[in-house]
């Protein structure tokens, strides 16, 4: 069976691992074992080689609790029969109640910390790894999503009681599954099962696999193991919250940072360099992952439609003859403009008034600015500033609003109550009515054909939401020159500053935990493109992430380990978040400068600006790709050819005029065509993908 399968592979794992460690030892330096009399406290009632332990809070000796170190991994053995992956677990229990290291003073977080670390020993197990200098970044990334669904998804237990279940009944029909019931009760006896499939007891208070023990006893004819319950689909996996994410994040950070004092096998890097385990809980649970992130295809390609709305409208005499469903749909895409390059909340974007009531220039009102010097949108921010503000805005906004006063204008004039909301219209009766875009989200987005992608967990159609557009602006930064169709919306933001905009946006707690969570994504995907080939890159930080990517591939084959882009890039992830490097994608580079006074002292960018001393990281104000040809943080793609092909064939074109090397402009005009064949020579020619390199 699958099972014996693989408590075999883990076994061959665990002795070709023993092998390995033998021949080129030492690897790591090993410390003595910690023995009873060097570790005791006050606050641990048993001996600290005792299987359990009994704890209790630092200020409170009376509050105990039990840790259990006993626990059963994947190829059946205990936890306590693993030497080292005990040590690991004791060591860690043992140093996160000092307080130099974390502010852990009461048994039940002590407790609750461990239980989350004896699940990931299970789930290191089930990866045929008996030792934490075993984990890698591959495996973290595994863990993280995983640990996002709790310890059903980290242990992959309904999915293996489904497995033997299926696996039994086939081989041996009804009987092998008889075996496990009482002969008195004529119930199931969940522990054994659990035993079989080498899954700890405790897995039996999970959703999944209480219904798939229900379904079984119905399928056999017995009663459920608990009364009441009745046969049925299992029930989705459910995102944790931030603080039962953090049971599992936080201790292998602590194990990092104890290291030196443990006296044990450890991680070998930090698991979460860039935001904290704490931080990362935060980004990916329930919290504040309520809103999903749709792909970021599929939100790029429903901005593009919008855009392609706003543009078809922008004559305003047309909106004014439109019907009632084109109405509703240039609706639609006005709330999507304005949601994504405000990333306001939901009730403030309803909330926008303006009294502008026309004129010969669209400022005035909620508007300000012009096409020239750049435009600004007052509405109002509730939770920082609570009061109104100017944000930045594209002129894709600035048309949205426009079309807005012209829907809303009757309404506004009628409303009567001193509200002049721009989301308003009035129905065939003259009554002023609200919109609310949620009604028209979905339909929306079919004719974009944005909604048959479908989200990670499901294969149902997408189901948009008005609050999922204040994440737009996340994805918008990272991945609008990913090779999507975004001609139009490249259009209105040719004058927008978007690294004003993501500034000011960052202000915002929320918001700024989405640019954390699709700053995540993308090193990932980056990491990953790279690792494939997908993503040719060239540059000399492109060379430099090539190279390493090729030492992660000779290592993995060293060691016998299988070799896939996931986790090459899972390990240059790591690699780039190790270096401090700082993704920021440019229409023609990828800038990875890090965010510090010694990255900035050798940043093109800053040396063209006279400003590579007092400075941390780029100056993009100085940036563009005469300059950044030569900088050591660039990364040239084959993907961002086409902004310096277009260039060269304008400057090209223009030179080709008779007389314009006449002029003072056309001399210029000549000597930057000449730099810009050079960087695009130089820096775009000589690239070659990773795969060829190295997968």
């Amino acid at each position: 069976m699958q099972l014996r399968r693989h408590r075999h592979t883990c076994r061959q794992n665990l002795g070709r691992k023993m092998a390995q460690s033998k021949a080129t030892a030492p690897v790591v330096h090993r410390a003595r074992r910690a023995s009873d009399e060097s570790r005791k406290a006050a606050w641990l009632h048993s001996k600290y080689s005792d299987d359990v332990w009994i704890v209790s809070d630092t200020h409170d000796h009376q509050n105990l609790k039990r840790i259990n170190f006993r626990k059963l991994l994947s190829d059946g053995r205990y936890l306590t029969d693993v030497p080292e992956l005990c040590a690991s677990t004791k060591e860690c229990a043992w140093w996160m109640r000092d307080k130099r290291f974390s502010r852990i003073d009461t048994a039940t977080t002590q407790k609750n910390y461990i239980s989350g670390l004896l699940n990931i020993a299970h789930a290191l197990s089930w990866r045929g790894k008996f030792s934490f200098l075993d984990l890698d970044a591959f495996t973290l990334e595994d863990f993280v999503e995983e640990a996002c669904f709790g310890a059903d998804a980290l242990l992959h237990a309904s999915e293996r009681l489904e497995n033997w279940v299926q696996e039994n009944r086939r081989d041996h029909g009804d009987d092998a599954v008889r075996r496990m019931v009482d002969p008195v009760t004529m119930r199931l006896l969940p522990h054994l099962i659990f035993k079989e499939c080498n899954l700890p007891p405790t897995v039996g208070g999970l959703p999944r696999v209480a219904q798939i023990l229900t379904n079984l006893a119905f399928d056999i004819g017995v009663p459920p193991p608990i009364d009441g319950t009745t046969a049925s689909d299992l029930p989705a996996l459910e995102p944790l919250t931030q603080t039962s994410i953090g049971r599992y994040l936080v201790p292998l950070e602590l194990m990092y940072a104890m290291r030196r004092k443990m006296d044990a096998e450890t991680i070998t890097f930090p698991p979460f360099p860039d935001v904290g385990a704490n931080e990362m809980a935060k980004v990916r649970g329930k919290a504040s992952s309520r809103t999903k992130t749709p792909p970021p295809e599929m939100a790029l390609k429903l901005m593009e439609y919008a855009a392609c709305k706003i543009r078809d409208y922008s004559d305003l005499d047309r909106i004014k003859s439109a019907t009632a469903s084109e109405t509703r749909e240039v609706l639609t895409a006005c709330w999507i403009a304005v949601a994504t390059f405000t990333a306001r909340r939901f009730k403030e974007i309803y909330a926008l008034e303006d009294d502008f009531v026309g004129g010969e220039t669209p400022s005035g009102g909620c508007l300000h600015g012009s096409d020239a010097s750049g435009w600004y949108l007052h509405i109002h921010i509730v939770k920082t500033l609570k009061e109104k503000a100017w944000l930045p805005v594209p002129l894709m906004v600035v048309r949205a609003v426009q079309i807005l006063r012209v829907i809303s204008a009757d309404a506004r004039e009628t409303s009567g109550k001193g509200k002049k909301y721009l989301f308003m219209r009035s129905t065939l009766g003259g009554r002023a009515e609200r919109f609310r875009p949620q009604s028209f989200l979905d339909s929306f987005a079919n004719q974009a054909g944005a909604l048959d992608e479908g989200s990670i967990a499901t294969t149902a159609p997408w189901h948009w939401t008005p609050h999922q557009f204040r994440r737009f602006f996340c994805v918008l930064y990272f991945y609008r020159w990913e090779g999507a169709s975004i001609e139009v919306l490249s259009h209105f933001l040719r004058h927008f500053d978007i690294e004003m905009t993501r500034k000011y946006v960052e202000q915002d707690p929320d918001a700024a935990s989405f640019f954390k969570d699709a700053r995540w994504r993308f090193e990932r995907h980056f990491s990953n493109t790279i690792a494939s080939g997908e993503r040719v890159v060239s540059g000399a930080a492109g060379d430099r992430l090539k190279l390493h990517a090729k030492r992660i591939k000779e290592r993995l084959t060293a060691t016998l380990s299988v070799v896939s882009p996931e986790r090459v890039g899972a390990r240059l992830k790591s690699f780039i978040q190790q270096e401090g490097m700082v993704l920021t994608p440019k229409p023609w580079v990828t800038c990875t400068c890090p965010k510090t006074a010694q990255a900035a002292s050798t940043a093109a960018c800053r040396l063209r600006g006279n400003s590579a001393t007092g400075g941390e990281g780029p100056d993009f104000a100085h940036a563009e790709p005469t300059v950044c040809g030569g900088c050591p943080h660039a990364v040239f793609e084959q993907g961002k050819r086409k902004v310096l092909s277009e260039e060269i064939e304008h400057l090209t074109a223009v030179k080709e005029r008779a007389g314009c090397l006449q002029t003072i402009f056309g001399e210029l005009e000549a000597a930057r065509l000449v730099q810009l064949e050079a960087v695009h020579e130089s820096s775009f020619y000589r690239a070659v993908s990773a795969k060829d390199q190295v997968l």
